[in-house]
């Protein structure tokens, strides 16, 4: 919504801001930490399986590791899903 302002001939948005409950901050905290958890988890997992040098893991290892990341992925996209869905119940903006 926005409000007209006569002097400038232009619009201003209207504040819509409300008081967030303590318990939804902390569950959008939480699901930024784990985001940043699973990010973290991701790279390291990236670096063992494309930086490593042959020597250093078998073909066992590097494949389980692989593994783990593609999994990873696939479980921080459903994260974003999640966390899209849930802050939208709650009213609040999308995180950037």
């Amino acid at each position: 919504m926005s409000e007209p302002n006569p002097e400038k001939g232009t619009f201003t948005a209207k504040s819509s801001l409300r008081p967030v409950p303590p318990a939804v901050r902390e569950i959008a905290e939480c699901l930024k930490t784990l985001e940043r958890s699973l990010s973290n988890a991701y790279h390291v997992l990236e670096q063992l399986t494309v930086g490593a040098r042959p020597d250093c893991l078998d073909l066992a290892e590097r494949k389980l590791l692989h593994e783990w990341r593609v999994q990873l992925e696939l479980r921080r996209e459903r994260l974003s899903e999640l966390e899209e869905q849930w802050r939208a119940r709650q009213g609040l903006s999308p995180r950037s």
